[in-house]
């Protein structure tokens, strides 16, 4: 949420000569009442703090028992979870701060979760999990060959912990490793430009890549499944199977494996395919609207698939290969993993978007964070959340000082603790309407409070393009253009470091 206020303010700022120059055509705004106006911090406010972490890449140990999830607390390069108790028992590593921003990283673990292998930006490592070392650190980049951004995009650890794979490049290529030691066995090549997916048996016996090529002026996008045998010394590079066919932006492309290495699933050209990789048998299914991810059991004999209703809530079907036939259609995340041992569905993902149809600033009860599923009845069995959703309740007094400045004081109750003072400050700008007009589209005024007997220091954001709109109900809604609403973040000083958290405030009902 950062981003997106900053992103406006930036793009205000760079309107503001011009509007400044149409003042005639769209008017001076209105100068804000201080003793009456809404929008001033007055009275009582409810508010949120969303401490809550989670992350988008997440991998189970083969006999479920251990989880790995990267970048879970915002901290460690990846976090362990004990999947019986649900709680986190380990992190590994750290992230430098640039990797939050990449959009690149991913995570896998062996079948006994003794290793975890994880990427981020240009670099490989893998883990020693019961000693918490780090085994060897790979710079996949020269493998991979040239990328302009995010190099290295997905990854795959086999079973045995023998065999490491690593997918990215401009121009997509594959490198296979020694687990153990991290010696560049070989690079496999693929077409296209952009891996979307990587998926590889247990074994290492089959691997296989999807990736893609530009989109052209009719949103036609070319895609490509390549599926080697890797352990295969006669016939080394060779492509087991190959696929070529054309997608239509912005349909995902997503990629399943069976444990077994017998079945593969893929999406393109508006459907699901399910191949046989013996006898080369293929079975198409329908494509749900918007999918996401697909998931085969370890046999191949159901597929799950993760997508979005065309209201923007995130569903789970699950349908048997042989017939066709839909055997489940549950409402829940749209990322989905089958466990290598057949009992679970690995989930992560909020069940509705932010932005689905309602204010972007909505924070809903979900976090999205990792969960399991029975495969049998999709019952959820574990939740394994970082972090906290703090909830405010605060009273304000205002200060008038100037006509685009005021302070503010009182007291606010954290979690319905007890009151803490807390003061801080309104402010404007030159193009800001607040309090003392321009006509000029204005920048959003600013507020800064600082919370006594908390490490926190509260920032937010009000939109000068206010109404009475209502915010969406369930889960904490709360909207920047509810009148008198504010947006922004939390700043929490930790021992080592500083956080940064969505913080949402509305006025009270």
């Amino acid at each position: 949420m950062l981003s997106s206020s900053m992103n406006r303010s930036v793009a205000r700022l760079a309107l503001a000569p011009l509007l400044g120059l149409a003042g005639c055509l769209i008017g001076s705004p209105e100068a804000l009442d201080f003793a009456n106006d809404p929008r001033i911090l007055r009275g009582s406010y409810r508010g949120v703090v969303d401490a809550r972490t989670s992350s988008a890449t997440i991998a189970l140990s083969a006999d479920s028992r251990l989880l790995a999830m990267s970048a879970g607390d915002g901290l460690a390069a990846v976090q362990l979870w004990d999947v019986q108790t649900q709680t986190a028992v380990k992190g590994l590593g750290r992230l430098p701060d640039e990797a939050f921003f990449s959009g690149a990283a991913d995570v896998a673990i062996s079948a006994d979760g003794a290793r975890v292998a994880n990427l981020f930006l240009d670099r490989v490592q893998l883990w020693d999990t019961v000693t918490g070392t780090e085994r060897y650190r790979l710079d996949a980049g020269p493998a991979l060959g040239p990328c302009s951004y995010a190099c290295l995009q997905r990854l795959e650890l086999s079973a045995r912990a023998d065999l490491l794979a690593v997918a990215g490049g401009d121009r997509p290529r594959v490198a296979l490793y020694e687990g153990e030691a991290g010696a560049l066995l070989s690079v496999l090549e693929a077409p296209g430009s952009t891996v979307e997916e990587l998926a590889m048996s247990p074994g290492g016996e089959r691997l296989a890549v999807l990736t893609s090529d530009y989109t052209d002026a009719n949103d036609n996008q070319p895609f490509y499944l390549q599926v080697w045998s890797p352990l295969d010394a006669s016939a080394p590079g060779a492509a087991h199977l190959a696929f070529t066919g054309s997608s239509r932006w912005p349909q995902r492309l997503a990629l399943a494996l069976s444990a077994d290495g017998s079945t593969l699933a893929f999406t393109g050209d508006a459907k699901v395919r399910v191949i046989d990789l013996q006898t080369r048998a293929e079975t198409v299914l329908p494509l749900p609207h918007d999918t996401q991810s697909l998931a085969l059991s370890p046999g191949g004999e159901q597929l799950a698939v993760g997508h979005f209703r065309p209201n923007g809530r995130a569903a789970l079907k699950v349908y048997e290969v042989a017939s066709g036939r839909m055997l489940a259609d549950h409402d829940g995340p749209a990322s989905v993993r089958w466990s290598d041992d057949g009992r679970f569905l690995l989930v992560v993902g909020a069940a509705e978007p932010a932005d689905a149809g309602a204010p972007h600033n909505q924070i809903p009860e979900d976090s999205g964070a990792p969960k399991l599923l029975r495969a049998d009845d999709l019952a959820t069995v574990g939740h394994f959340e970082n972090g906290e959703l703090h909830r405010l309740e605060l009273e304000a007094t205002p200060t008038y000082v100037t006509a685009q400045h005021y302070r503010v004081a009182g007291t606010v109750r954290v979690d319905g603790g007890a009151g803490a003072p807390f003061s801080g400050t309104v402010r404007g700008s030159e193009a800001q309407r607040y309090l003392a007009p321009r006509a000029r589209l204005p920048n959003p005024a600013e507020l800064t409070l600082e919370l006594a007997g908390y490490p926190w220091v509260l920032h937010g954001f009000q939109d000068w393009e206010q109404d009475e709109t209502e915010s969406r109900p369930g889960g904490v809604a709360l909207s920047h253009q509810k009148l008198g609403s504010w947006e922004g973040y939390a700043e929490i000083a930790g021992e080592t470091s500083t956080a940064f958290y969505p913080f949402y405030l509305e006025r009270a009902e």
